[in-house]
């Protein structure tokens, strides 16, 4: 009865199901397989009438009375489709899965019986009646037909029998052969699923019909999952921990938020599969997890189930051993498939980010795509074992993944990828992955990877293999990729390069932004913004400007040209573009000559034996009248012939080695349109001599009526005369100077009558002159006062002429145009006095002789003086900015006010001088009538004494101080008797001015005398015939004077006869001061 009861139930629903369309239970009917019912509660609001169950018994007993007969005929026919051992044997025309359905009531237990039905159930949730349902037509947990006995560790799971399949093909067949009338109960509601889109693996959009819609008004009722199809829409917070039961499918819908407190718990023996939608990205977080269990996984001790992501934000976080994705505590991690999406996993204490949790192996782990952060904490992988635990088996095979464990155990050795901590065991394998790890990787079958691997690195990955991109990937601009040699990387369309790339082997396609091949330079090595050192090896970007450089090159040679191992690459002037392959250059050697250029101050090297370019000697120089487009050398000692003039056609340069002598007597020819450059070698003592050339010709310069080219003096001795009418250097006669730049060496320039030294030949003479440097010395013919000695020739326009950092020494005038320019030490028309101009660096030596003086003016300063040999004067009212070597003296501006200086003093130009380190003494002068000098110094270090001191290497500003300091002499008698005159006199006098000296009368008794026995007579004092009264003056004398004096004769006689007779004596006080002279 207990199972015809069942059956009745089971009959209910199949009862319920025929209510549906009968196209939806037709046999071979996409709609059947796929068709999901779900009968719901009626709201409370509705009353549940007494005929709800009533129908339901009359469905019953209608079923018991006509369908028993039947239902036996079906079992017998449905025994013969199933095997011994209880499965299903395929028929020739099987029979479509019927929908399933079981009941719940309010009132019944029946989540344990329903966890013994088959999977894909209709649920019909049924109101609470008055009539609670007879308990002895629940389901039993596990009927006594099972062919086969539940696993305790997957109770959750039924799993169908020979009986149960029997029941359900005939409960199929009924729906099927009788159409019932509909059910209907005001307490029970029918609607069919919801279909909800989503993308698989290959980014394809499906549709499934889910059980529901899980929100947050729903969410408290799924603390279980059961097999079927599940959307998450909007913001949904969960604070229990969901357990699937069976296969579960969870689609997250773009833009939901499902947050799962305490995790979601797959089992082993049950499935999840999580899948997103267009987007991609709706969110799932499992996090808060409880003690020991996997964050979507298995719970304590438990392994994980088969859990797959295709798609959505996947954010998982254990605790207390349990995996991110996998086991639980001492759980294995199961089968973990991940094929897309966007996932983070980090494990709980021992536990992997992805795989086994604490203690437990890591399972099967496949990825085939996605991008995936696991992490696993103390001493669980990152991907793999927990700790102790195996790796498990590792297939990567796709997708983007960053593993890692945390800083201690990653110092420890251990495993981002492979076996937890202590754990050993396992197999891995890469393909067409990016693996980034902190974290080492375990290297089972490293000779079979084939990915973008950064092991235990963020910066530095190695291509391995030869891989093939799935999944796009953005190369950061702090990492860097090899691709060794034998490796290729494919699919690079889906990297975006923002970092750098070093190419050994093989980039398949074209990546944009910083890529580097391989540079080999043979003695030599490669310089540039565009060069970069990885790992020891030499690299050049794609595209980028490389210049070749050599390194050992033999003494007296150069490299002339640089060969590549691709004949495509164009080298020019040792600079090409780096194509997008490695190269290999080596050099081509040949014979060279140094020259010293003055402007970078460092030797550099030309190449004169090749290409018409040679180098001059006494036994080929006949062979070089002209000298044409190149370079030349001049060795040894060589003498043109008399009649030669050289011509030079082109740009010719010309290098004086050191210690050679080149005489042309006839001079050298460089007319408009051709450039003379002449260099010197380090010591500066190769020497060019144009002696006497013939006609009108310039010495170096333009021929007769020809304006000069471009001559330009870098080095060597150049001494140099013109023809008459010509300049030394410059324009012939009629000529224009042309552009003539010293930059250095020694040149000494005279011109020929009538013209100048340097600049233009008479007539039309205008020149462009440039001294930039070196030691000059330009000079006319004696009685030539009208002709400069640089600038334009006689009774032609003065042109430019711009002096900097160099020594001219002329006899003759400068072309003062461009004076104010000027910077340079310059002896104008002088041999011995030189001024300086601005503020000059000297850049070649030059010894002041002992007959040249030096000024040094105001405002202007004097640099690089180490080069300066001084044995003659230098005075410096501006500034000398470094000491200066040599015998000669260098003085400095010594103002004196109100006095004048002797000792090692001079004069020079109305300037008075002090002799650096010389003894100077000070004289006052014009000091006022009863004072005295002293000084003071504009620099207070310096001490004067009585007079005196010692000049310092500065300018000074020394001033007469004046203080009083009057002096007089007073002569008084040293005693007078009564009735007798006494004549006081004060003799050079020297007070100040508008002061007096004053001398004054008292006497303490009061004008008295005394016995020594006491008797007392009074006298007095007349000042001609005024009384002296005490304290009054008796003599003035006014200051002013010099030496001014003054005399007063004063009367002392008895105020009456004395009563006494003895001797009577008394003591007048004479008082001498100066005093402020009263207005008269």
């Amino acid at each position: 009865m207990k199972r015809r009861k069942w059956i009745s139930l089971l009959l209910s629903g199949a009862l319920i199901l025929t209510t549906l369309p009968t196209t939806a239970l037709a046999e071979g009917t996409e709609t059947e397989a796929d068709a999901w019912v779900q009968v719901e509660s009626v709201s409370e609001e509705v009353p549940v009438e007494e005929e709800t169950n009533a129908g339901v018994e009359e469905q019953e007993e209608r079923i018991e009375e006509i369908g028993e007969e039947k239902i036996e005929a079906e079992e017998a026919a449905v025994a013969e489709s199933v095997g011994e051992n209880g499965t299903e044997v395929p028929a020739e025309n099987p029979v479509e899965k019927p929908v399933e359905a079981t009941i719940e009531t309010q009132e019944a237990n029946s989540e344990s019986d329903s966890e013994e039905e088959p999977e894909e159930i209709v649920e019909i949730k049924e109101e609470e009646t008055a009539e609670e349902a007879p308990e002895e037509e629940i389901p039993e947990e596990n009927p006594e037909n099972t062919s086969e006995e539940v696993p305790a560790e997957t109770e959750q799971e039924s799993i169908p029998t020979e009986e149960s399949l029997n029941l359900e093909k005939s409960v199929t067949a009924l729906a099927a052969n009788y159409a019932l009338t509909t059910l209907k109960s005001p307490g029970i509601a029918v609607q069919a699923g919801t279909s909800v889109s989503y993308y698989d693996e290959n980014g394809k959009e499906q549709t499934a019909v889910c059980n529901d819609v899980i929100t947050q008004e729903n969410i408290e009722s799924y603390e279980t999952l059961t097999t079927g199809w599940y959307a998450v829409e909007g913001t949904v917070t969960g604070n229990t921990r969901i357990k699937v039961e069976g296969t579960v499918n969870l689609i997250l819908k773009d833009g939901c938020s499902f947050t799962v407190n305490d995790g979601i718990e797959v089992n082993e023996g049950n499935a999840l599969t999580i899948w997103g939608q267009q987007k991609g990205n709706g969110e799932l977080k499992a996090q808060d997890v409880g003690t020991y269990c996997a964050g979507i996984g298995g719970g304590y001790g438990k392994s994980g189930g088969n859990i797959t992501v295709v798609g959505g934000n996947i954010i998982v976080t254990a605790y207390s051993a349990g995996a991110g994705i996998g086991g639980g505590a001492y759980g294995n991690g199961g089968m973990i498939t991940i094929k897309g999406g966007e996932i983070e996993a980090e494990g709980g204490e021992a536990g992997a980010g992805i795989g086994g949790g604490g203690y437990g192996n890591g399972g099967t782990i496949t990825i085939t795509g996605g991008k995936i952060k696991a992490k696993g904490i103390n001493g669980g992988a990152g991907i793999g074992g927990g700790r102790q635990g195996a790796g498990g088996t590792i297939k990567i095979q796709g997708g983007n993944i960053y593993a890692s464990i945390r800083d201690g155990w990653v110092a420890n050795g251990d495993f981002a990828i492979g076996a937890g901590m202590n754990g050993s065991g396992g197999s891995l394998s890469i393909k067409d992955s990016v693996v980034i790890t902190r974290g080492k990787i375990n290297e089972y079958n490293k000779d079979t990877w084939s990915g973008m691997i950064f092991e235990n690195t963020e910066t530095d990955g190695i291509v391995y293999g030869t891989p093939t991109l799935s999944q796009e990937f953005t190369l950061e601009s702090t990492r860097n990729l090899l691709i060794p040699e034998n490796t290729s990387l494919q699919g690079t369309a889906k990297l975006i390069n923002e970092g750098h790339i070093y190419v050994q082997g093989t980039l398949a396609e074209p990546v944009s932004g910083n890529v580097y091949y391989p540079l080999t330079i043979v003695d030599g090595t490669a310089e540039g913004s565009d060069v970069s050192t990885y790992k020891n090896q030499l690299y050049g970007r794609a595209d980028g400007m490389i210049t070749l450089s050599g390194t050992n090159i033999p003494a007296g040679q150069v490299i002339g040209s640089w060969t590549c191992s691709d004949d495509t690459v164009t080298v020019t002037n040792s600079t090409f573009t780096m194509p997008a392959k490695a190269l290999t250059f080596t050099p081509n050697y040949l014979t060279a000559v140094t020259y010293w250029d003055p402007v970078s101050q460092k030797n550099e090297t030309a190449v004169c034996n090749v290409e018409g370019n040679v180098i001059l000697t006494k036994n080929n120089s006949a062979k070089y009248k002209t000298l044409k487009d190149g370079w030349y050398a001049i060795e040894g000692n060589i003498a043109a012939r008399k009649i030669w003039r050289i011509t030079i056609e082109g740009d010719v340069n010309l290098i004086l080695k050191d210690d050679c002598t080149f005489s042309v007597v006839q001079g050298i020819s460089v007319n408009q349109g051709n450039t003379l450059t002449i260099w010197g070698q380090q010591e500066g003592n190769g020497a060019l001599t144009v002696s006497s050339p013939a006609g009108l010709n310039a010495g170096i310069g333009g021929d007769n009526g020809e304006t000069a080219g471009k001559i330009k003096i870098n080095g060597g001795n150049i001494s140099v005369k013109g023809g008459a009418n010509a300049a030394g250097i410059g324009g012939g006669n009629g000529g224009g100077g042309g552009t003539i730049i010293i930059t250095g060496g020694k040149v000494n320039a005279e011109g020929g009558i009538n013209a100048t030294g340097i600049g233009g030949g008479n007539g039309k003479g205008r020149a462009n002159i440039r001294i930039r440097g070196g030691i000059v010395y330009a000079s006319v013919k004696a009685n030539q006062e009208q002709q400069v000695a640089i600038g334009g020739g006689l009774q032609s326009e003065l042109g430019i002429t711009r002096i900097t950092n160099s020594i001219v020494i002329t006899s003759g005038k400068i072309n003062e145009s461009d004076k104010d320019t000027w910077s340079g030490m310059i002896f104008e028309d002088s041999e011995t006095d030189g001024i300086v101009y601005g503020n000059p660096t000297l850049s070649q030596e030059f010894t002041l002789e002992a007959k040249q003086n030096l000024l040094i003016p105001e405002n202007t300063s004097l640099q690089g003086t180490a080069n300066l040999t001084n044995s003659g004067n230098i005075y410096v009212s501006g500034t000398l900015a470094e000491s200066v070597r040599g015998s000669g003296d260098v003085h400095y501006a010594l103002t004196v006010t109100g006095g004048t200086a002797g000792g090692d003093v001079s004069t020079y130009k109305d300037q008075l001088y002090g002799k650096t380190g010389g003894s100077v003494t000070l004289n006052a002068t014009n000091v006022p009538v009863g004072q005295a000098a002293g000084w003071s110094c504009s620099d207070d270090t310096v001490t004067i004494a009585n007079d005196a001191f010692t000049m310092p290497a500065r300018k000074l500003t020394v001033t007469a101080q004046y203080t009083n300091a009057p002096s007089y002499t007073v002569t008084i008698p040293a005693s007078v008797e009564l009735g007798n005159t006494a004549e006081i006199q004060a003799e050079n006098v020297n007070v100040v001015s508008g002061s007096q000296l004053v001398v004054r009368l008292s006497d303490a008794d009061g004008w008295k005398l005394k016995t020594p026995e006491g008797a007392e007579q009074l006298y007095t004092i007349k000042n001609g015939e005024s009384i002296v009264a005490e304290d009054d003056a008796v003599l003035t004398v006014a200051g002013g004077t010099a030496n001014n004096s003054g005399t007063v004769s004063l009367d002392f006689a008895p105020d009456g006869e004395p009563k006494y007779a003895g001797v009577y004596t008394g003591t007048v006080m004479f008082n001498v001061s100066v005093e402020t002279a009263s207005n008269p």
